[in-house]
């Protein structure tokens, strides 16, 4: 049984994870997919796609291509997220992964090599976030694969 604030938590992502948007988002991803999420230490969260839908799951991730360190205010934030646009959804996220405020941040590292991150349809959810999430990129200068492949080596655990 999780913590009181580690279920409100939960609850929280697990409402944003059922949003159609995310949903929307998810369909490019290889079904088996497992995300880490860490809201706070203890609290391991998993995130599958399945062939149906994004389920949430109260467990440790078994095999996660990603890891997603969520500061504490990120899954309120993530669930009053209210645009079904999937380009102002992309920047919405990207902006927390450059936030300086710890409760506000979301680190990422990834465990897997780039080559398997396309694979798994990674890039087919960036590119549903269509031009306003292209132009956030560039900004971050990340404005071509190569750039955003050095990137995800760097993040590799």
């Amino acid at each position: 049984m999780f913590p009181v604030d580690c279920a409100k938590h939960f609850e929280h992502l697990d409402s944003f994870f059922k949003k159609d948007i995310c949903q929307k988002a998810s369909r490019p991803l290889k079904n088996g997919v497992e995300l880490s999420l860490i809201v706070q230490p203890g609290s391991q969260i998993t995130l599958v796609k399945t062939k149906e839908t994004l389920l949430l799951e109260n467990r440790p991730a078994l095999n996660p291509d990603i890891t997603f360190s969520l500061g504490e205010e990120i899954p309120e934030l993530l669930n009053h997220f209210s645009s079904n646009d999937l380009g102002q959804a992309g920047v919405f996220i990207l902006k927390f992964m450059t936030e300086k405020e710890p409760a506000r941040r979301i680190n990422v590292k990834v465990h897997v090599h780039p080559l398997k991150m396309i694979r798994n349809g990674y890039f087919g959810v960036l590119a549903l976030g269509g031009s306003p999430m292209m132009a956030a990129l560039a900004q971050k200068g990340l404005g071509s694969f190569s750039q955003i492949k050095n990137v995800l080596s760097q993040l590799r655990s």
